[in-house]
């Protein structure tokens, strides 16, 4: 009987092993459990939610019935037919924000689904942490591609098998060990194999790609430079554009034209990309209307309105407000339908807007601007959408519940119904106390809207406006909130949960800024002048919990960040004297750091002699560390 008859799921280590006939044989077996293959490692660094039928999506938008019929054909046809020696094998599915690129895409990749010619697909998303970078791209395609083509499986999983490390290597050495490799393998055993596999990669929302990957780094003011969206989006595009000569499968990409992108199929792909402009689709408008005829027919018999509601000149007027934007049409009937039970009169609302169609997104800025007017203080609700939008969870990039995010802003149900109660057309909000749903816009183009001055006009909030209104929160609200998610005193520090206030702009110094008294202090200080609300809000009890607390973890980076930035002109401090406010918080800091056995340096002695205070308008990055501890000379 062979030695190991039967025997599954074990591993030996060491030793010499000697099958003889009537041989008594005495083997070590250490059982170390179920082995996992490739497959079930690669699937840790999957992202499931940006599959095209991911539970994550269940919502996802697709295209009305009987519209985007010509746009959907012309994709579906391309991506089915497949020929080595044609060179075009990426498209570009090129439309502006709110034109209906996510629906046409989920549309496609539907339909190529059912036809059985869906190879992968990745639908990027800002706002989902696992689908926002880079980094999760060509595991999620592998993954698929494995369970999609079963002859790839076993080649997939042994490249997984054998360097594991994979996963922390770039883009391109992933694609070719991952994907490349593994086609090349079965391919040379078979040259014809590939011809019944399914064609189609779809790929969507590209411009929403916001990083390379999501740095698990300790800094405690900004990650690294190098990791901006337009690094992450040009190098997918070059993976792409490089390996699509290899790989038996066509390639539908959709995005906006923002800048690398569009350079990027202006020239080097120019001669191997099929172009598809929705904003000069010819078939945009009928569409349009057939989708508002559809939802408005929805909206008449639900409220028992006149057969004859809308009419349709009103129709063809906002066909035409909406110059081929889907968006524009979807907030329309969001918005005519909403809570208020009033959609007679939130559409004449729309209607009687004045529009200059001659500007770009002329009528969706006026329909913004007027459901905005319909608040208590728009200004306020204006503020605080970009606010609880903004929020998220530093080393996972998830948005904070609802309740956290009501917390910090001390939103109590009442001001909820104030703040918000005008915008459920634009932004799904959670209850009160909800703590497992978060605020959510319905699309993108309202926070494009809101970042423009010349678009939103009085309805724009400047960054410095912003950063106060964090500050003065979190000041007022720390005790609450250390209770609620207690970032600073976590159980588990290689999961920290602190949050930081995102714009998403791709200026390092704005988009990522912690939500510590020191990070917000230090935005507020590149002002020409400090808010006087700001002093007094530093002599609150809740700054010397807030000191105790970084000193009590060891935090000497923050302690010496705050203890040279308070030395600041607007706190009255000159080079050989400080200020009251100055020497109030420096003396916190000395007294809490002395009870932890914390002693000054040289540089920091030296600091206070000759330093020269902290100019307005002038960054303070830190980097001096001025305390340590005496055990740990």
């Amino acid at each position: 009987m062979p030695l190991f008859n039967r025997a599954s799921q074990f591993s030996i280590s060491g030793g010499v092993f000697t099958d003889a006939p009537n041989a008594q044989t005495v083997v070590n077996v250490v059982q170390r459990g179920p082995i996992r293959d490739g497959i079930d490692i690669l699937r840790q660094y999957v992202a499931h939610s940006a599959i095209h039928n991911s539970i994550d999506r269940f919502d996802a938008p697709i295209c009305a019935p009987e519209t985007r019929i010509a746009v959907q054909e012309n994709m579906v046809f391309w991506g089915s037919y497949f020929d080595a020696k044609d060179p075009i094998k990426l498209l570009w599915l090129l439309g502006a924000a709110g034109a209906g690129k996510s629906a046409i895409q989920q549309s496609v990749a539907l339909r190529c689904a059912e036809q059985g010619g869906l190879a992968a697909s990745f639908f990027f998303s800002y706002k989902d942490p696992s689908r926002d970078q880079a980094a999760t791209l060509v595991p999620t395609l592998a993954y698929q591609l494995a369970q999609n083509i079963s002859i790839l499986r076993d080649p997939i999983g042994a490249a997984v098998e054998k360097d594991e490390s994979i996963f922390e290597k770039d883009l391109d050495a992933q694609m070719d060990i991952l994907i490349l490799e593994p086609i090349t393998r079965v391919s040379n055993e078979n040259s014809s194999i590939a011809q019944g596999w399914p064609k189609t990669i779809i790929i969507d929302g590209l411009d929403e790609c916001g990083c390379y990957r999501h740095q698990q780094t300790r800094t405690p003011l900004e990650r690294p430079q190098n990791n901006t969206r337009e690094i992450a989006q040009q190098k997918i595009l070059q993976v792409l554009k490089d390996s699509a000569h290899c790989l038996p499968f066509r390639i539908m990409l959709a995005s906006r034209a923002e800048s690398p992108i569009r350079e990027f199929f202006a020239g080097p792909a120019k001669l191997c990309t099929h172009l598809i402009d929705l904003n000069t689709d010819a078939n945009a408008d009928s569409d349009i209307r057939l989708y508002l005829q559809s939802r408005f027919n929805t909206i008449r018999l639900k409220y028992h309105l006149q057969p004859s509601w809308p009419s349709p000149r009103v129709i063809e007027e906002l066909v035409d407000n909406a110059s081929r934007q889907f968006i524009y049409a979807e907030t329309v009937v969001r918005f005519v339908d909403d809570s208020s039970c009033q959609p007679e009169e939130n559409l004449q609302l729309i209607t009687d807007l004045r529009v200059d169609r001659s500007k770009a997104f002329s009528a969706l800025d006026a329909m913004y601007t007027a459901i905005f007017r319909r608040c208590l203080d728009p200004g306020q609700s204006a503020m605080h959408l970009r606010l609880v939008v903004g929020l998220r969870y530093e080393w996972s990039s998830t948005r904070p519940p609802g309740a956290i995010v009501n917390t910090l802003l001390g939103l109590e149900p009442k001001d909820l119904h104030r703040v918000f109660g005008k915008l459920h057309s634009l932004i799904d909000v959670p209850d009160h106390q909800e703590s497992s749903s978060t605020y959510a816009l319905y699309h993108k183009a309202l926070l494009d809207f809101l970042r423009d001055s010349a678009r939103a006009r009085d309805l724009f909030i400047p960054t410095h406006d912003l950063f106060e209104k964090l500050f003065c929160q979190y000041v007022l609200t720390y005790q609450a909130l250390r209770c609620t998610y207690a970032p600073e005193l976590s159980s588990e520090p290689s999961r920290p949960q602190e949050l930081i206030f995102s714009q998403d702009t791709g200026n390092p110094l704005s988009e990522n800024a912690p939500l510590t008294i020191v990070a917000l202090l230090r935005r507020l200080s590149l002002r020409k002048h400090l808010p006087v609300s700001v002093q007094g809000l530093l002599r609150r009890p809740e700054v010397r919990d807030w000191i105790e607390d970084q000193i009590s973890l060891e935090n000497v980076f923050r302690a010496s960040h705050l203890y040279v930035l308070v030395h600041h002109e607007s706190f009255g401090c000159r080079r050989w004297k400080c200020g009251r406010l100055c020497k109030h918080l420096r003396k916190q800091i000395e007294a809490s750091g002395a009870a932890y056995k914390w002693v000054q340096t040289r540089s920091s002695l030296g600091y206070n002699l000759w330093s020269r205070p902290v100019a307005l308008g002038k960054d303070c990055p830190g980097g001096r560390i001025l305390f340590r501890f005496s055990s740990r000379a």
